[in-house]
């Protein structure tokens, strides 16, 4: 369109003077020129325009801008943008656009076309779908705040991939009362992939959703705004295709909240389809509620000045993906604040690491992400991931408060003239850390990730998965139906040499020689890195109801003030032959009835075994603490070993049971109660009864070290052998020793716990020999009495050894005391025997009859 705004008549017209000026939607005389040419084509301005009935405006290929006055797409009537990839398509309105019930502004499948997408974007796999808002780590693109690509095109299979959707700004914020109403359709989703069923033949993947930036005063209505992707589709066999990603939606309202738009906002991805096996991630959802409002914004963290910032990801009941819904790094930009985050069910939520990212050379050039409240819904919890390269802080908000981060705000609505505002007044510069609970989104901490917790955590009815940095938590709850794991790659980093923390007793003993459970400030590191990884220390450590925390493969450490195992939960050590585990209370540790803390199988797998223990040979028990006349490891006062695996037989031994140090003796009041039960048990041999099949063999008990001020409880310490099995015909397999176990108590003795403490061999199959009890050691009142560094090296007041198998058959192996170094000598002063036990202290390797008679 040419207005010629410089013609009487005309010139005065407020339209022409905006669709000249701000407006920018028409060629117009007073620009000097004289009719719509070049650059100028491509626009269309009017102070009017009205779709009725069902008419139908299609937009050429190419065309950039569309406005008026006003705008009314009403009835069934339908506006359909041109295929515009390069660039935003602008449809502006001065006073009011509206889009009934039943009209559509479709801007769909007019973005990049299959195997193609901005250069900012990656290339999606074979049949996969095009990217945007969602993606497998790292390939996401699009700003968030301020979306303006359009949705990449997906691959193509036998047939053409589908087309992303476009990009499109909705402006109509001249007026503080200017108004979008949107009761109809507005979209700019991705096309679906193409079926291709013949013998052979691949489906396409779906295009991405496009790009759908919003910029208005007043936003009203109750219809539907979407960004999705395609869908995939039906190929020959297994070679089904996947949708596209969600694109990205930004919603900047100068005037209203969120809540005057009762509609439905979304960019969800396309459903993958049949054999595809990682559904799409959805793109996002930004609000900016209240544009201009924030005092004193951050130019990164707030370049709008939003009043709230809030971001949905959703992706509306689609199957869990691996793909992750993430916020990419645009411009350089490396800090980002979100004041709320909502995430729909199953959703994976990431934002992206720096590409100079380098865990040794570059480990503190970091992506970070501030995050004020997190909200769900649905019983599938979503996930936060923490990439590597990474910074998350949960922060939370305080009572009354809409921001974090930069500047901590409250706001009120107050009416004058005739219409509401918003006042905003800084209460002061914080990030506030209330207490977090992890339930409504699942969190994963990933190796060289770092998250910043509130100081007291609870996790309830979600998953809480750590293998980078635990930052800032001390008090850490996990509660019914959660589910934690700490991996050997993360730890907890305590700043213990910041103001306020310095002073606090558990930070200086989680990070002195006494408590050693993680990696502090005061060693001189300012990460988790190196040797300091897989401990983890707080200052109370709680699990309730059902929950479970299970230790990965190389976890050392693991303790607080105050360590409680209560309800039915359960604490799983992991996979550790080399050393042994640590898990240690300064001042009360406690496993309640029905709880569980369960080192079984922890020790050396298939096959294995400590240098000092004898090797076992196929369907063989392991052996540790009992075994045929010197073959016994292990020592008996101070047990570290973990246990040895049973012998292959057609599947693999049973592992031996690992090493435990249960510690708690840093004041002359810590107590130990266990009323639960504390295992390091080995496991069964496995059977094998097809033809010529050969059972495995049971791997022998761990060893068990307590170290106490105080012991009480009903429960049970257990480093028990695992069972032998059956195989074919006479191929059965032999069960494993019993173990080690070891009570240095100070202040109680033996009868103040009135559980059982036990080493007991695993079960013979049928008529296999029975494999011999391991050892259990009380040293009670250690450093009461005079040391002698063979036979009394703890000072113990009392030094009693028991050896008990049990209900079990008569073994002829013996339970046995082994030299520890150069040890000629032992003392006991209360020897146990359970019923048929053979007991006995192996000869050092030197004795000889003829020649070194005397050395014994």
């Amino acid at each position: 369109t040419w207005v010629n705004d410089t013609a009487v008549g005309v010139s005065g017209e407020s339209w022409a003077a905006w669709a000249c000026g701000e407006g920018r939607v028409t060629t117009c005389a007073s620009g000097g020129s004289v009719r719509a040419s070049g650059g100028d084509r491509g626009r269309f301005g009017f102070s009017q325009l009205r779709m009725l009935g069902n008419a139908a405006l299609t937009l050429g290929a190419g065309v950039t801008a569309l406005g008026a006055v006003e705008v009314s797409v009403e009835d069934t009537s339908r506006l359909t943008l041109g295929a515009l990839p390069s660039q935003q398509f602008r449809l502006t309105a001065r006073d009011a656009l509206r889009v009934a019930v039943g009209a559509v502004v479709s801007g769909d499948a007019t973005g990049y076309t299959a195997n193609s997408h901005h250069s900012s974007c990656t290339t999606p796999g074979t049949r996969d779908g095009g990217r945007h808002g969602g993606g497998p780590v790292g390939t996401t693109c699009g700003d968030y705040e301020w979306p303006v690509l359009a949705g990449g095109g997906g691959r193509t299979g036998t047939r053409t991939g589908g087309t992303g959707g476009g990009s499109l700004l909705l402006l109509c914020n001249s007026t503080p009362s200017s108004v979008l109403d949107v009761n109809g359709t507005v979209s700019v989703d991705g096309q679906s992939g193409t079926s291709a069923t013949s013998v052979n033949q691949q489906a396409s993947g779906g295009g991405a959703g496009g790009s759908l930036l919003v910029v208005a005063s007043r936003l009203s209505g109750t219809g539907v705004m979407s960004a999705d992707g395609g869908s995939g589709a039906n190929g020959y066999s297994s070679y089904d295709s996947n949708g596209g990603s969600g694109g990205r939606i930004a919603m900047h309202v100068s005037h209203s909240g969120r809540g005057d738009f009762r509609g439905t906002v979304r960019a969800r991805a396309g459903a993958a389809y049949g054999s595809w096996s990682s559904q799409n991630a959805a793109g996002t959802v930004f609000w900016c509620e209240r544009p201009g409002t924030a005092v004193d914004p951050d130019p990164e963290t707030n370049r709008f000045g939003c009043g709230v910032r809030r971001v949905e990801a959703d992706n509306a009941g689609r199957t869990t993906s691996t793909y992750h819904t993430q916020l990419a790094l645009e411009g350089g930009r490396r800090r980002f604040e979100v004041d709320e985050l909502y995430l729909g069910p199953s959703v994976h939520f990431s934002v992206s690491a720096p590409s100079e990212f380098d865990e040794d050379t570059m480990p503190d050039a970091r992506t970070s992400l501030v995050l004020g409240n997190v909200t769900s819904s649905g019983s599938q919890v979503p996930t936060l991931f923490v990439e590597a390269g990474v910074t998350l802080t949960l922060a939370g908000l305080g009572d009354d408060d809409v921001q974090v981060g930069h500047v901590r705000t409250t706001s009120s609505q107050s009416a004058f003239a005739g219409e509401s505002s918003w006042s905003t007044q800084v209460v002061r510069r914080t990030t506030v850390q209330r207490p977090l609970e992890v339930s409504v989104a699942s969190l994963t901490v990933e190796e060289h990730g770092r998250a910043v917790l509130p100081p007291s955590v609870v996790v309830r009815n979600a998953a809480l998965n750590v293998a980078g940095e635990l930052v800032g938590v001390r008090s850490l709850t996990l509660d019914q139906g959660s589910s934690t794991t700490f991996s050997s790659a993360g730890a907890t980093w305590v700043n213990d040499t910041a103001e306020g923390m310095s002073g606090e007793l558990w930070a200086s003993w989680a990070c002195g020689p006494a408590g050693g459970v993680s990696a502090c400030a005061s060693d001189g590191s300012s990460r988790a890195s190196g040797s300091s990884r897989g401990r983890f220390g707080f200052s109370r450590l709680r699990l309730l109801g059902d929950a479970t925390l299970t230790l990965g493969a190389g976890v050392t450490a693991l303790g607080a003030a105050e360590v409680s195992v209560l309800d039915t939960s359960t604490l799983t050590l992991g996979s550790l032959a080399s050393q042994q585990f640590r898990l240690t209370a300064r001042d009360r540790m406690q496993v309640a009835v029905g709880a569980s803390v369960v080192g079984d199988g922890a020790g050396f797998t298939s096959g294995t075994q400590d240098a000092s223990c004898p090797s076992v040979g196929g369907r063989g028990g392991g052996v540790h603490g009992g075994g045929p006349q010197g073959s016994a490891c292990g020592d008996y006062e101070w047990p570290v070993l973990a246990g040895s695996a049973g012998g292959a037989g057609t599947n693999a031994g049973g592992a031996g049971g690992g090493s435990l140090l249960l510690l708690c003796n840093a004041t002359a009041t810590s107590e130990l109660d266990v009323n639960g039960t504390v295992s390091v048990n080995g496991v069964n041999g496995i059977g094998s009864t097809g033809y010529n099949y050969q059972a495995s063999g049971g791997g022998s008990g761990g060893s068990l070290l307590v170290v106490a001020s105080r012991l009480s409880g009903t429960g049970m310490l257990s480093a028990n052998g695992g069972a032998g099995a059956r195989g074919y015909s006479s191929y059965h397999s032999a069960p494993g020793s019993g173990g080690r176990v070891a009570m240095h108590v100070t202040g109680s003795g033996h009868a103040a716990f009135r559980g059982t403490v036990r080493a007991i061999a695993g079960a013979a199959y049928s008529t296999l020999p029975q494999a011999a009890a391991g050892t259990v050691f009380w040293c009670e009142s250690p450093g009461s009495a005079p040391q002698d560094a063979e036979t009394n090296r703890f000072g113990c007041g009392v030094r009693r050894v028991e050896v008990d198998n049990g209900d079990l058959a008569v073994s002829s192996q013996l339970a046995q005391l082994v030299a520890s170094g150069s040890q000629q000598r032992f003392e006991v002063d209360e020897l146990h025997l359970g019923p048929g036990v053979r007991f006995s202290v192996q000869a050092p390797t030197a004795f000889d009859a003829a020649t070194m008679p005397d050395v014994r």
